[in-house]
């Protein structure tokens, strides 16, 4: 199977997400399962790096101040690499 970089529409997202089932408990699964929904709706879609820092913040490897300080650190090094 191909492994997806930059999902491009939600069922990509979903698919990553997926792969990682077996690792959750069903609620887990269905939160981030939702957030990926939530963000779809606004065209946005969440990569691998997304997903699995999202897998940290549901089962408490990271805090939420932690997740928001690796998504913008990762926001700003994607801004220099498209520069």
């Amino acid at each position: 199977m191909e492994e997806i970089s930059i999902p491009k529409n939600r069922e990509e997202s979903l698919i990553i997400l997926r792969e990682y089932k077996n690792q959750l408990s069903y609620k887990a699964f269905m939160d981030i399962h939702n957030i990926i929904c939530d963000f779809a709706i606004e065209n946005m879609f969440l990569d691998r790096q997304d997903i699995e820092r999202n897998i940290k913040l549901v089962s408490g490897e990271i805090t939420l101040d932690e997740s928001i300080k690796q998504t913008i650190e990762s926001f700003k090094i994607n801004q220099s690499k498209a520069l």
